[in-house]
């Protein structure tokens, strides 16, 4: 083969095609998120390239880049927390009519962790700097309780109705939640098992923060753009009550107020309505608990950004406090219950939500382990270490064949096989990268915007929608590959790519050798894979140090391509901190027979485990005639946040 040559450790007869990257990295010390000053040294490294002579750089330390943030928490504040369901309540397992009120299952939350959560949250939070400006405008929290019955909420006339009304500053939505933390604890006091049946109505909760977040965007105008949105629901999920319970309560009537007990009894038929628009005040109307209007709730709250023409979606998450205090018939998964239909009533509503819009559910059992963090980079994450060290040439993959391929745009597909699509302009279509329908996706483009890309991963909204990635997330399944490269190395998009495969390898192996995820690496030519090392070893003052070479890399002939193959980058970031198009993760403009080489590093937070990725972009290395450009502290960039 004669279409490429190979970059390696340097020879005497060819000492410029040789580069070996020697780094010597300090841990990286951070005084809080987003804060540029280190209490130690950033990361360092010395870089030997032949015989040149060695070069320091010092990497920026990681940054957060949100100018606003708007963080929701809708919380259960029902009496499912404080007790389960009783003895003598319809909807528990082995109801009895005259049953004990007080043999009652746990409530699911009667320690009241989750307030404590939340303050941590908001204290997490208000320590981000880049909140801090904005003529106080910088970090706004809306507090929701959600419950039905005769503590229905929330509610306009409420008592408390100042703090639900808009987004509050750290300072008042704290001492709401003080109020709802204390409003618990005397229930508790008081009489725990004097609680009314109706509770868990997390629609209830999502409606009203979907209009005060609708008019939180107007007022925000363009600002909202730099805004990071973080809503968090937190309860049992168990829906109380349900239909079936109601039917129960009612009979010979229903939860639509008709008579159901057959022929007979005609008074009861003009009473059926009286009475259940009685009863639904008191214990709560069955038809607010319907997943269905849940999940279509939350999924308006999940797209808003993106309606109102800003591409940053909404980030969710689900927290169920305390899991062993929730009926394990109650929260079993969605795909667990064989028959939705025959099983409507053990559908847990945070169960639905996660399966239908693909979220995860979060737990905790202690007040001080925050079940999950909100905002971008984690307040607690003060300690970076380097995980990964990875080498690519965009160009030069090898297929599941076996054969090196050429791939000049960048786009997933060789170059070879664009028959009907052009080898030097990665989107021929103009919104999805031509490999999305070479290998089979549907290039979605109503709801998306071809232009943007919130996580600076490379793909376009549009293309995130058609593989079904965050828009978010860098790196969506959280595997140490981002997303455009688990697309353009064919791994698994949505699982965990360093599990084990049958012959002892991983797809992330498979990866830093440069060979797509279901190619049998044994069998590939050793001349096509990436040959780096990655050595950790502790100085004399313990603290990390660490050896990254770069032994050998294939080069490809190349096509010219004019067209730069990163959209552009306008979501959730702060100005200052842009992004540009040179420094994300897809291809560039590069001349006929350059090669687009990059360093792509994983430094994971010791206190989080959350994953910050840096960029090393080696650009114009000449098939021809491979001069390594003298690496400068300006080619590492910081790309996820």
């Amino acid at each position: 083969m004669k279409s490429f040559r190979f970059l390696k450790k340097w020879q005497a007869i060819r000492p410029i095609i040789a580069i070996t990257l020697s780094f010597s990295i300090t841990i990286l010390v951070f005084q809080n998120c987003g804060d540029s000053k280190l209490k130690t040294k950033s990361v360092s490294a010395s870089v030997v390239i032949g015989s040149q002579a060695a070069l320091k750089l010092m990497l920026s330390p990681p940054v957060a880049i949100n100018s606003y943030g708007r963080l929701v928490v809708i919380v259960d504040t029902s009496s499912s927390a404080i007790k389960g369901t009783c003895v003598n309540e319809v909807d528990h397992p082995q109801y009895v009519e005259n049953g004990s009120a007080t043999d009652c299952a746990k409530g699911f939350d009667r320690t009241g962790d989750r307030f404590v959560w939340i303050k941590k949250w908001i204290e997490s939070l208000r320590a981000f700097p880049e909140y801090a400006g904005n003529s106080g405008e910088g970090l706004k929290i809306l507090i929701v309780p959600y419950a039905g019955g005769s503590h229905n909420r929330p509610k306009k006339d409420s008592e408390d109705a100042f703090y639900m009304e808009d987004f509050r500053t750290p300072d008042q939505a704290l001492k709401y939640v003080d109020i709802l933390e204390k409003e618990q604890q005397n229930a508790v006091a008081a009489a725990p098992n004097e609680t009314p049946m109706g509770t868990s109505f997390v629609y209830k909760g999502l409606l009203w923060a979907y209009d005060k977040m609708k008019v939180e965007f107007y007022r925000l105008g363009e600002n909202a753009r730099h805004a990071r949105w973080d809503v968090v629901i937190v309860g049992d999920g168990v829906r109380r009550p349900r239909v079936s319970d109601f039917n129960k309560l009612v009979s010979p009537c229903n939860a639509k107020g008709e008579f159901v007990a057959g022929a007979g009894a005609e008074y009861m038929r003009t009473e059926c309505l009286t009475w259940v628009n009685k009863v639904k005040p008191k214990i709560g109307d069955p038809d607010d608990n319907d997943p269905n209007k849940s999940w279509y709730k939350a999924q308006q709250i999940f797209d808003m950004p993106r309606v109102r023409g800003f591409g940053n979606k909404t980030k969710i998450q689900l927290v169920q406090p305390h899991l062993e205090n929730i009926d394990e018939d109650l929260r079993k998964p969605i795909s667990k219950i064989s028959d939705l239909v025959k099983n409507q009533d053990k559908i847990n509503q945070l169960q639905y939500l996660e399966d239908r819009m693909n979220l995860k559910i979060f737990t905790s059992s202690s007040p001080t382990v925050l079940p999950t963090k909100v905002g971008g980079m984690s307040y607690y994450s003060k300690t970076y270490k380097i995980a990964d060290f990875t080498v690519l040439n965009l160009n030069a993959r090898v297929d599941s064949t076996g054969t090196l391929i050429i791939d000049s745009d960048v786009d997933g597909v060789a170059d070879k096989d664009e028959i009907t699509t052009s080898p030097t302009n990665a989107r021929s279509n103009g919104t999805c990268l031509d490999g999305i329908e070479a290998r089979g996706f549907t290039c979605k483009i109503n709801g998306c915007d071809k232009n943007n890309d919130s996580d600076a991963d490379g793909l376009n909204e549009c293309e995130e929608l058609s593989l079904g990635t965050s828009d978010l997330e860098m790196d969506s399944d959280s595997d140490g590959i981002p997303d455009l490269y688990e697309f353009l190395y064919e791994t698994r998009m949505y699982s965990n790519d360093r599990e084990l495969k049958s012959d002892t390898t991983s797809n992330f192996y498979s990866f830093a050798k440069g060979v797509v995820g279901h190619a049998d690496l044994l069998s590939v030519d050793p001349r096509f894979l990436v040959e780096t090392s990655f050595k950790e070893t502790t100085s004399q003052n313990l603290k990390p140090r660490y050896t990254l070479q770069i032994k050998a890399v294939p080069l490809v002939q190349t096509l010219e391509v004019t067209r730069n193959t990163n959209p552009l980058w306008r979501g959730i970031g702060n100005p200052r901190f842009g992004i540009l198009p040179n420094s994300m993760l897809g291809g560039i403009i590069h001349s006929a027979g350059m090669n687009e080489v990059v360093i792509l590093l994983r430094l994971v937070s010791q206190e989080q485990g959350e994953s910050i990725f840096f960029i090393g972009r080696l650009p114009n290395v000449n098939y021809t005639n491979p001069v390594i450009p003298k690496l400068k502290t300006s080619i590492f960039k910081q790309v996820s946040y």
